[in-house]
C-alpha cells in the first residue's frame, strides 16, 4: 500500500524491506541471545578464547560491572601494562596479559587502540586478548527489535551489515542510537567502527528536544570515549554548543583521516571520509559564512565517483541528509550527478529521491520528467524490468502519471489533470494522493463521485486489515497514517482519521510527515489552533520541505481569517 509522500524512504517501509532481505539471506540461521564482535578472524570470541587460553591463564572475567573490582591500588594503570606487552622480559608480558584479563571490560578499549601499536608484539597480544574479553554489542535495555538487528549485523554480509546501520539510525524515538554509540565503541574492525559513528551522528533530530534526546545518549554511552571514531559523536556535540572553538576540531579530525586514507586505507575509506566532510559541511551551513560550507560541499562533490557502485550509495544517503538538514540544493546537486553520471540500473533510488525532492519543492513537472526518464530506459529494454525497493514499473508510473497530473492543476489545464490522475490509477489502483485527487475534482457526475468512493472504500478496507495484522509499531504507524491521510482527505469520518493519526504520530513522534497529517486532519476539523500547531512541528522537522512550510502558511491565514477581531 501507497500513501502519502510515498518517495520519502519511510521508516516503516525501509524496515519491512531491509529486515525482509536480511530473513531471506539468513533464512535458517538462528540469531544467538548475547552478541558479541567478531574479530577479523570471523571466529566467535568465545570459541577462540577455547582454543587459545594457556592453562594457568585465567578465562573471559564477567562483562556485568556490578561487582567488578579493579586491580588493586598501586599496581600497574593498562596503559603501563600495554606496553609492557613488548617488554623483552617473556614473564613480564605473561605477566602483563594476566593482569590485563583482571582489568576486564575496562582495558578493551585501550586495547582496541594498540592493535596498531608499531611494535608487532604488542599488537598481536592486544589482538590475542580482545578475543578472550568480549564486549557486549546488545544489553539488557535493548528491545527485542534492536537485539534482532544487532544478531543479523554480526553475521552479516557488508552490504546487510550497512542496511542494519541505517535500520538502528532510523528507529523511532531513537531506538537504536544506543547500539550505534556500542558499535562505534567496541566494533573491532576499525572501518566498521566509523560507519557506526557516521550513522549515529547522520540520525541527528532537527528540532531543539529531539537534538536534547541526542545529545544525551551520547554523553551517556560515549562521554568518557578516547578512541576515534568513539569520540567523533563528542567532538560533533562539541561543535553544536560551542562551533567557535568545536569546528577546528571536527576539521582536524576530518584532515586526520584524509591522510589515514593516503597512508593505512585498511583502517578508513573514501566513503568514511566523504561522510565527515558532508556533516562538516552542514555543520558550517548552520554556523559559517556560506562560501565556507560551500568550499567543503565541492571538496565531497570531489571525492565520490559516481561510477562506483559504493561511492554512488554513500552519494544517494549523504543527499537524503542533506535534503532532511534543509540543504535541499546541495541534495539536489548530488542526486542529478549521481543520476547523469552513475550507472543507470543502480540509479533508481537517486531518481526516486529526486523526483520527491522536485515534488516536495513544488515542481511536478520536474517531478515527472525525473521518472519518465527511467522508465523509458525500461521501455526500451535498455534497462531490465527491476522491483527495487518494493516499487514496480507499474508503481512508478502511476506516480510519474501522478506528478504529470499536479502539473497540470497547476498551470489550470484541469482536463489534462483529470485525464493523468485516471491514468494514475490505472497504474495502481491503491495510489492513495491520486485517489485523494480524484476526490476533489469538481463538477463530476454522482455515478463518478460513487465510483470514487468505492474505490476508498476498498482501499481503506485493506489498509485496515493490514493495520489488523501488524504487530510492528513502525509498520502500523504507516498503515495509521496513510488511513488518517486518505479518510481526514476526503470527507470521511474525521474523529477515525483524528484517532489514526494521534496513534501514528504518537508511535513515531520523530516523522514530520505523520504530524503533517494530524495536521490536515485538524483543519479540516475546523481545528485550526491546533493545526497550525501541528503543521509547525511537521515543518520544525522537516525544515527543507517546501510543501510542508506552503502548509503552515495556508493555515495560519485560515486562522486569522477566522479569529474575530
Amino acid at each position: 500500500m501507497r500513501g502519502k509522500n510515498w518517495g520519502k524512504y519511510k521508516i516503516a517501509q525501509g524496515w519491512l524491506l531491509v529486515v525482509g532481505f536480511v530473513m531471506l539471506l539468513w533464512a535458517g540461521t538462528k540469531a544467538a541471545g548475547t552478541v558479541f564482535l567478531l574479530d577479523d578472524s570471523g571466529l566467535p570470541p568465545e570459541e577462540e578464547a577455547a582454543a587459545e587460553t594457556p592453562e594457568g591463564v585465567p578465562g573471559p572475567p564477567s562483562t556485568e560491572k556490578d561487582g567488578e573490582k579493579p586491580p588493586a591500588p598501586g599496581r600497574p594503570s593498562v596503559g603501563e601494562l600495554i606496553q609492557q606487552l613488548g617488554h623483552p622480559d617473556y614473564w613480564v608480558r605473561e605477566s602483563a596479559e594476566r593482569e590485563l584479563l583482571r582489568w576486564g571490560v575496562e582495558a578493551y578499549e585501550p586495547l582496541l587502540e594498540a592493535l596498531t601499536h608499531p611494535d608487532p608484539e604488542i599488537a598481536a597480544r592486544a589482538r590475542y586478548l580482545l578475543r578472550i574479553i568480549p564486549a557486549r554489542v546488545d544489553v539488557a535495555e535493548d528491545s527485542a527489535d534492536v537485539r534482532e538487528m544487532l544478531g543479523y549485523y554480526e553475521s552479516g554480509s557488508p552490504e546487510v551489515r550497512q542496511s542494519i546501520l541505517r535500520i538502528l539510525a532510523g528507529m523511532a524515538k531513537g531506538e537504536g542510537w544506543p547500539a550505534l554509540a556500542r558499535l562505534a565503541r567496541f566494533e573491532r574492525q576499525l572501518p566498521w567502527a566509523k560507519l557506526a559513528a557516521l550513522a549515529l551522528l547522520a540520525a541527528e533530530p532537527t528540532d531543539h528536544n529531539g537534538r536534547q534526546r541526542f545529545a544525551t545518549v551520547i554523553r551517556k554511552h560515549l562521554g568518557d570515549a578516547g578512541r576515534s571514531p568513539a569520540n567523533w559523536p563528542v567532538i560533533y556535540l562539541h561543535v553544536r554548543q560551542n562551533p567557535q572553538e568545536g569546528l577546528p576540531r571536527w576539521r582536524q579530525l576530518v584532515t586526520d583521516e584524509q591522510r589515514l586514507l593516503s597512508s593505512q586505507q585498511d583502517q578508513t575509506g573514501v566513503v568514511i571520509v566523504a561522510g565527515l566532510l558532508c556533516l562538516q559541511g552542514l555543520l558550517e551551513a548552520d554556523y559559517c559564512e556560506p562560501q565556507v560550507a560551500e568550499s567543503t560541499f565541492q571538496r565531497f562533490l570531489q571525492l565520490l565517483l559516481p561510477d562506483h557502485p559504493e561511492h554512488l550509495r554513500a552519494m544517494v544517503d549523504a543527499a537524503v541528509l542533506m535534503q532532511s538538514r534543509g540543504k535541499v540544493d546541495w541534495a539536489e546537486t548530488v542526486l542529478s550527478r549521481a543520476i547523469a553520471q552513475g550507472d543507470p540500473r543502480r540509479t533508481l533510488r537517486a531518481r526516486r529521491l529526486l523526483a520527491e525532492l522536485y515534488y516536495d519543492q513544488d515542481k511536478p513537472l520536474a517531478a515527472a520528467q525525473t521518472l519518465e526518464s527511467f522508465l523509458k530506459l525500461v521501455q526500451e529494454r535498455t534497462l531490465p524490468v527491476l522491483d527495487v525497493e518494493g516499487s514496480t514499473p507499474g508503481e512508478l508510473r502511476s506516480r510519474m502519471y501522478y506528478f504529470f497530473a499536479c502539473h497540470f492543476k497547476q498551470v489550470g489545464s484541469l482536463e489534462d489533470h483529470r485525464r493523468y490522475l485516471e491514468l494514475a490509477l490505472q497504474q495502481d489502483p491503491e495510489n492513495i494522493d491520486a485517489l485523494i485527487a480524484r476526490a476533489q475534482l469538481p463538477e463530476v457526475p454522482e455515478e463518478f463521485r460513487q465510483e470514487t468512493a468505492q474505490l476508498i472504500a476498498g482501499v481503506r478496507r485493506e489498509l485496515e486489515r493490514l493495520l489488523a495484522d501488524s504487530t510492528d509499531p513502525e509498520q502500523q504507524a504507516s498503515y495509521l497514517n496513510q488511513l488518517a491521510w486518505l479518510v481526514g482527505n476526503t470527507k470521511g469520518d474525521l474523529d477515525k482519521a483524528l484517532a489514526w493519526a494521534q496513534r501514528a504520530v504518537e508511535l513515531h513522534p520523530e516523522s514530520g510527515a505523520y504530524w503533517d497529517t494530524l495536521a490536515h486532519v485538524y483543519y479540516h476539523r475546523g481545528e485550526l489552533e491546533k493545526a497550525v500547531e501541528a503543521q509547525s512541528r511537521a515543518a520544525e522537522l522537516e525544515p527543507g520541505s517546501r510543501l510542508i512550510r506552503k502548509q503552515l502558511d495556508f493555515f495560519r491565514e485560515a486562522l486569522r481569517q477566522a479569529t474575530p477581531k
